[in-house]
């Protein structure tokens, strides 16, 4: 078990590093796949003769997929190694 030495200080810094890695990680992928889902589901309506509900269903289908995606991107954060420190869960002894 690690001692209590082994712990660091949660400073504005390292919450700002990790909240930084998170925000512009979810950003990117949300978008990316927020774009292809839009597109997917606007072709679809469109295909389907009601181009008008594109922007609205490909909102929702984006909207939804950021769910997901910010679940995926929490877990890249967590096991990231950052600058002088690593994230780590511990066993909670209550």
């Amino acid at each position: 078990m690690d001692s209590a030495s082994d712990y660091l200080e949660i400073t504005l810094e390292r919450v700002l590093s990790i909240w930084w890695s998170f925000a512009w990680r979810c950003a990117v992928f949300a978008a990316l796949t927020g774009a292809v889902l839009g597109f997917m589901g606007g072709f679809v309506v469109g295909l389907a003769g009601h181009p008008e509900l594109g922007g609205a269903v490909g909102a929702l289908l984006g909207w939804l997929a950021g769910i997901p995606v910010s679940i995926a991107v929490l877990g890249v954060v967590l096991r990231k190694r950052y600058s002088g420190f690593s994230i780590k869960l511990i066993r909670s002894t209550n």
